[in-house]
């Protein structure tokens, strides 16, 4: 039998062969202390104005944060969008306290709304002139934050701003974008609205769901490029969008388009006897992306391997399947690696033994762009009852 005490990945050896297992905290200690590492180690005071209230990366190995320097993935945008949004899921959830996470996030919507958002309220990378140009992908973050602070404070400018800037990105043509997120929180935004008498404001972002679903059934399977080409971040997103539009429609059709496509997403998923490997969809390159090292090598776990999770849990009922539900669960599971017991983080573990002669197998020292796997998980178990543990 194997035991530890530590949040850890333990590699085990039996002759020959060998594999990794996990030792993990309970979410809820895990959160904590990730909050509060990121309160302490990837904010930027020094820096003036509402930008001291952005949050960035930081090198764990330094304590030292990075900006972006001309490199998009670095922003004080994006991926970063994560961390504030965790500190309020945390918040809701009674994990850490108002005086914690309220005036780190007062001062987070200021600088999105002066820096991350131009004046029509299109989504902006990052604050620095060269990251201004408008991304697709960050406007579902940017309205989850807005959605989230309202839940929180219940003001209806914090609602309003969520659903302008949906209402935006389905302007500048979001309903043809597979956007990570973008349907999940377009329903959320819609039932909140509800709840505010704002019903045909609502019924008009639900349309959009439905009509952008039928956008994608006429493609067949034409998948789109949008920053990457095919792969399961490109699926899984377009899985959770049939799934809120038969939610939304109670089309039986939208059932069997969703069942024709859920091969595609299950494909990238293997079934490896290793904590790294078993259920987590491949992705490729983040490590060069996102990291410091640079490394081109397949990250595994990837954190947007939760998307995965994500469709599989979300998944009409008839659909699920013992395997999918395994699968689900262990790609939850496999992400909790990516952490470690003083809070501090990992955005990518280089899988290779060597990448173009460099030795890797390893962490990377940024905490970057992981968070999203932890507020993914949340979001999960508050809106589709997935266990916390």
């Amino acid at each position: 039998m194997l035991t530890s005490a530590v949040h850890e990945p333990v590699t085990v050896r039996i002759g020959d062969a060998f594999t990794e297992t996990l030792f993990h905290l309970p979410m809820p200690e895990l959160v904590r202390r990730r909050v509060a590492y990121i309160v302490a180690h990837q904010r930027s005071p020094e820096r003036l104005g509402l930008l001291r209230h952005a949050f960035v990366p930081v090198d764990t190995t330094t304590g030292l944060t990075t900006l972006t320097n001309g490199w998009s993935d670095w922003t004080d945008g994006s991926e970063r969008i994560a961390m504030p949004i965790l500190l309020l899921l945390a918040r809701q959830q009674g994990w850490i306290t108002p005086q914690t996470a309220g005036p780190l996030v007062e001062g987070w919507a200021e600088f999105a709304l002066g820096h991350l958002l131009d004046d029509t309220l299109a989504p902006r990378r990052g604050s620095q002139a060269h990251h201004v140009g408008t991304r697709l992908y960050d406007a579902p973050w940017l309205a989850a934050f807005f959605l989230e602070h309202h839940r929180v404070h219940r003001r209806p400018e914090q609602l309003d701003t969520a659903a302008r800037i949906l209402e935006r990105a389905y302007e500048l043509g979001a309903g043809r974008h597979l956007a990570i997120g973008l349907s999940e929180t377009v329903a959320e935004t819609a039932d909140a609205l509800d709840s505010a008498g704002q019903g045909e404001r609502a019924t008009r972002l639900r349309e959009e769901i439905v009509r952008s679903a039928r956008h994608f059934i006429g493609l067949g399977d034409r998948l789109p490029e949008h920053e990457v080409a095919y792969e399961h971040a490109i699926v899984a997103p377009l899985l959770n969008l049939l799934i809120d539009a038969w939610r939304i429609t109670a089309d039986p059709l939208l059932e069997k388009e969703i069942a024709e496509r859920l091969p595609w997403l299950l494909a990238s998923s293997g079934r490896q006897p290793h904590i790294r490997l078993h259920g987590v969809g491949i992705r490729h390159w983040d490590g060069y992306w996102f990291g410091q090292d640079r490394l081109f090598g397949d990250v595994f776990p990837h954190y947007w391997s939760v998307l995965t999770s994500s469709a599989l849990y979300r998944l009409p009922p008839r659909l699920r399947t013992p395997h999918t539900q395994h699968v689900a669960r262990s790609s939850l599971l496999a992400n909790l690696t990516n952490y470690r017991p003083d809070g501090s983080a990992t955005c990518a573990f280089i899988m290779p033994s060597t990448v173009d002669g460099r030795q890797a197998h390893k962490v990377d020292p940024f905490a970057n762009d992981q968070d999203w796997y932890l507020v993914s998980w949340l979001r999960l178990a508050r809106n589709d009852n997935v266990p916390l543990s």
